[in-house]
């Protein structure tokens, strides 16, 4: 089962997230800072971050692009409540698998972690083979 990384600075906002994905199955780690989101990637197998596009110490469109340099990355989920233009072409141009609005609708966050986590498993029976 794939870890989510839930990176939000908003403690009620990070909790309604990990419930959430808890309430879903998946295993869930917190980050409020880009600092303790690349912690938490260097130790543990990460396959989905739901990643909040305002953090107090970095930029998560930046923070995204570090997480996605990795052999193996995971799928990232920019939740923004500063949703725009500009802020969403960023955030696909740099590797977005989504981008969702604040207040998160849980229907379409759940069709979307559903669709990125099957894909995963996929290609990873397909390497495998």
């Amino acid at each position: 089962m794939d870890t989510i990384l839930v990176v939000e600075d908003d403690p009620q906002s990070a909790m309604l997230l990990r419930a959430f994905c808890e309430q879903e199955g998946y295993p869930v780690i917190t980050a409020a800072t880009g600092a303790e989101a690349r912690a938490a990637l260097g130790g543990n197998a990460i396959g989905l971050v739901l990643l909040d596009l305002r953090l107090p110490d970095v930029d998560g469109v930046e923070l995204m692009r570090d997480i996605l340099q990795g052999e193996r990355p995971p799928d990232v989920i920019i939740i923004t409540a500063y949703a725009g233009r500009e802020s969403a072409i960023a955030a696909i141009d740099a590797g977005a698998a989504g981008y969702i609005v604040k207040p998160v609708e849980i229907p379409r966050l759940r069709a979307l972690l559903d669709r990125l986590l099957e894909q995963r498993r996929l290609r990873a029976e397909n390497a495998a083979l």
